[in-house]
């Protein structure tokens, strides 16, 4: 990986900071919430199988506690684990995947820059971590808490929308949309690359196709 590409990337994962502080103080509010509810609920099935005030305070309210704590363990363990390096390793990932040579890797970092792309950000359900689509004239980048995506904008064959649905009982309720971006297939691949990002509601992803429009405009969105 150049040089260029590896000061790109850090210098973006610095610009999610905000994002990243978000995360961190909605995963801070889940927790404390978290932390009461074991405790309250412990307490209060004391109360429901007539313990008295002794053995709750003996019984139900240390293992509440215990409970508690073993709960605010676990979310703080995946609190510390965003980071910028995780976004950073997620971003190295995802270079791998697109970028044959480094004359394509100077390409990018020629052509994504703050003044040549636009971004926009958006809750998945209920996701603590932000999504981030960022659009330029050449390039797609997308990331998640899990997984980023740098995708060409010369190699995609066509992009595909649709609703996603959630079946209970016999019933569909609809859970958000899809932008299936399809790509051509490149010399040496067995089979030609997909990338599949969702978005909470039509509304969000009307964004996201606006700025392909706008970047893109000759990519036909289906």
């Amino acid at each position: 990986m150049t040089m260029q590409l590896e000061e790109w990337i850090k210098n973006d994962a610095s610009l999610q900071e905000e994002m990243l502080a978000k995360y961190r103080q909605k995963r801070v509010k889940q927790i404390l919430i978290g932390i009461v509810v074991c405790i309250v609920g412990l307490v209060a099935l004391g109360i429901a199988v007539g313990a008295t005030p002794a053995e709750i305070l003996r019984i139900h309210f240390p293992v509440g506690c215990g409970i508690a704590a073993l709960y605010a363990l676990i979310y703080l363990w995946d609190l510390t684990r965003i980071s910028q390096k995780r976004i950073i390793k997620l971003y190295q990932k995802a270079a791998k995947s697109c970028f044959r040579s480094e004359q394509e890797e100077q390409e990018f970092v020629r052509t994504m820059k703050p003044e040549t792309y636009s971004k926009m950000y958006y809750y998945w359900k209920t996701d603590s971590f932000e999504r981030m689509f960022m659009i330029s004239k050449d390039y797609i980048v997308f990331l998640t808490y899990q997984t980023a995506y740098f995708i060409k904008i010369a190699d995609i064959d066509k992009v595909v929308t649709e609703t996603i649905y959630k079946k209970t009982n016999n019933h569909k309720e609809a859970i958000g949309v899809s932008m299936t971006i399809e790509m051509k297939k490149r010399e040496n691949e067995k089979k030609s690359k997909s990338y599949n990002l969702v978005f909470s509601n039509g509304e969000v992803l009307s964004e996201a196709i606006g700025l392909m429009e706008m970047f893109s405009p000759q990519v036909v969105v289906e």
